[in-house]
């Protein structure tokens, strides 16, 4: 049998009751802290290093955030996927935003070399970096 549209929105209200909501966040509250604080570490290390290794490859500050995004996001897809599948959207990802980078920041031996060294940061053995287009 399927449910009408009113039974729906009523078992939808029941479950958002503010005590109800108040208690779960009361009991998790110590261990959302935990997590909370180990990730923000992890992102600090990240960002640390990342910003290490582009001031080692003299990038250009105005091409930071990019380089950043990218590695933000490689640590996302870290803590939602392993494995094959890990190396599947991390491929993916940096297709996409290579072909971003070679186009906007022209020097494509610098884009290479940064990407090459963010897969390996990240230990993504199956992931190949796009060369860059002919002549960058």
């Amino acid at each position: 049998m399927v449910k009408g549209a009113i039974d729906r929105s009523r078992k939808y209200g029941a479950k958002i009751d503010a005590d109800v909501i108040r208690s779960r966040i009361s009991a998790l509250k110590d261990v959302m802290e935990e997590n909370a604080s180990v990730r923000q570490s992890e992102i600090a290390t990240i960002q640390a290093d990342v910003k290490g290794k582009l001031n080692e490859l003299e990038v250009p500050p105005e091409f930071t955030v990019p380089f950043m995004r990218m590695a933000l996001k490689l640590y996302g897809l870290t803590l939602k996927h392993s494995g094959k599948m890990l190396e599947i959207e991390a491929q993916a990802y940096i297709n996409a935003q290579s072909t971003k980078l070679y186009a906007f920041i022209k020097d494509g031996t610098l884009v290479q070399e940064f990407l090459e060294w963010l897969v390996a940061y990240f230990g993504l053995t199956g992931v190949v970096v796009p060369a860059p287009p002919a002549g960058g």
